[in-house]
């Protein structure tokens, strides 16, 4: 009887082992069913991710390539079509955006005025400064003489000139005029060309766009001129004044969020170094549809300065590094720097593919009228 009792628990063991080893199977099965489902609606929501990430990519460098091409054209027909490039007509305005006005928030909106004024105030900005230097560059074009204003022509039509202006990515020109000249270093074809540019890019300054899911590109100029800036005793001289100055145009050209102007304000302004890194997280904090022009002319003018030399080749060094690295950044940064004549020292800090150099002799067109600035530009952009 023990013998049958233990033969039939044997069977009995035997069929729940294999009804487990069957309903395992079974589970492990279903199992893996769910698990190759599952990885396949995660490839395509990764797919349809990716898909979505490389349209809004496409699509916003779609908008800047339109943006720049909008720009260039803009550019040359503004030059076109004045007939005499006084600064009453130039309808120049200052390099300041008109704070958005909020409803909400009050006392945040006044914190952040006070901050950025604060800085301001630190960093000793004058808005009629910068417009003077404009408005100065921008009435010497007919004081030149006929070959300056040809070299101005050859110039805005030169192809890597206008891949510069064109291009999409950050990007430095290195402008070596190549001019001649007995008279005053401020008045040199290059400084025409940096006035003209940084004031068709300040065209659209007071034009307030609606918040929006896509918000358009828009361009923010900053220049400085150096020759204007050479006398003791003024607050923008040398390499702390260039920094200081196109940190306070750019501070009042956006609306910086108060926790990055409050990291500013812990910054020492009596140093180069952290001018440039100040300038640098303003850089960073700028959203990718912004395009900043930063334009230095006459650079050179500290080359023979001695120590001041040195600091003016580190600043100039810092703006090629933000021109040709982007380093996570969103903004696209452009920066031309120019030289009067050539630069024996600085231009090779940029490299040698972004420097252009203007030969000593351009094609003569005779006296500098419209029509035959219209004919220069329109073949440059066609």
């Amino acid at each position: 009887m023990l013998g049958a009792r233990s033969s039939q628990f044997d069977r009995v063991a035997r069929t729940c082992g294999l009804e487990e080893i069957h309903f395992t199977r079974t589970e492990v099965q279903a199992v893996r069913v769910d698990v190759q489902r599952l990885n396949t609606e995660v490839h395509q929501h990764m797919n349809l991710a990716r898909e979505e990430s490389y349209a809004q990519n496409q699509n916003l460098e779609y908008r800047l390539k339109h943006h720049m091409g909008q720009l260039l054209q803009s550019l040359v027909n503004s030059i076109a079509s004045d007939s005499k490039l006084d600064p009453k007509t130039q309808n120049l305005r200052l390099p300041i955006l008109p704070l958005k006005k909020s409803r909400s928030a009050p006392e945040l909106r006044r914190r952040r005025n006070v901050t950025e004024q604060v800085l301001l105030n630190l960093l000793e900005y004058d808005a009629a400064v910068s417009e003077s230097d404009v408005q100065k560059s921008l009435r010497y074009v007919y004081r030149l003489p006929k070959p300056a204003q040809d070299r101005i022509i050859a110039m805005i039509r030169h192809h890597k000139f206008q891949s510069w202006l064109a291009g999409v990515e950050s990007t430095a020109l290195f402008l070596n005029g190549h001019y001649s000249t007995t008279g005053s270093i401020r008045q040199c074809p290059t400084s025409f060309v940096c006035a003209r540019l940084a004031s068709a890019m300040q065209s659209d300054r007071d034009v307030e766009e609606e918040p929006s899911l896509h918000p358009p590109v828009r361009t923010i100029a900053i220049s400085f001129f150096c020759a204007e800036h050479v006398e003791t005793g003024d607050p923008y001289r040398g390499a702390r004044g260039i920094m200081k100055s196109l940190i306070a145009q750019l501070l009042a050209s956006y609306r910086f969020d108060i926790r990055v102007m409050a990291a500013l304000q812990e910054a020492d302004f009596d140093h180069v170094k952290t001018l440039c890194a100040g300038f640098k997280l303003l850089i960073d904090s700028l959203p990718a549809e912004i395009v900043l022009v930063c334009i230095v002319d006459a650079i050179t003018v500290h080359e023979e300065s001695g120590s001041r030399s040195r600091k003016v080749e580190f600043v100039l060094e810092a703006l090629a590094g933000l021109a040709s690295s982007e380093e996570g950044r969103e903004c696209v940064f452009k920066l031309l720097v120019t030289c009067p004549r050539v630069s024996r020292r600085y231009s090779g800090r940029v490299g040698s593919a972004c420097v252009l150099t203007m030969p000593e002799k351009v094609a003569s067109q005779g006296a500098f009228t419209m029509a035959k600035w219209d004919g220069y530009t329109n073949t440059g952009t066609q």
